[in-house]
């Protein structure tokens, strides 16, 4: 990279009324910032949202000063396999153990959303 080029990683990131912590960073912490939601879409019939977590919180500036975005790269869990959708109540049932999905790990901050995972009761 050239001497006008930056790259800088944080453990959180506040974008679209949300404060998005990494991962590793909200592990320990009382409140849980870390889990995204992206609306997806495809150009045929089928849609598919994604949900995930984001492992690093990345800021890019590049070709002088005018150009900066922050991205996050994310551990995105496989909704083709893992997710079953509850439309009575709108909730979402992700399967936590999927593996990630695809190799695409890096999405702009400014499109996520905050979304909370919790554990199922156990039976």
């Amino acid at each position: 990279m050239g001497p006008s080029n930056l790259v800088k990683c944080y453990n959180g990131y506040y974008v679209n009324s949300f404060k998005f912590n990494t991962q590793s960073y909200g592990r320990f912490k009382k409140t849980m910032n870390s889990r995204v939601y992206m609306k997806g879409s495809c150009y045929d019939d089928n849609e598919c949202d994604y949900y995930g977590m984001p492992e690093e919180v990345v800021w890019l500036k590049y070709l002088g000063n005018k150009c900066k975005l922050f991205m996050f790269k994310c551990h995105w869990y496989d909704t083709r396999r893992g997710i079953r959708m509850h439309r009575s109540n709108g909730l979402v049932e992700i399967k936590h153990t999927s593996q990630p999905y695809g190799n695409e790990h890096f999405v702009l901050a400014q499109q996520c959303q905050q979304v909370y995972y919790t554990c199922p009761p156990d039976n």
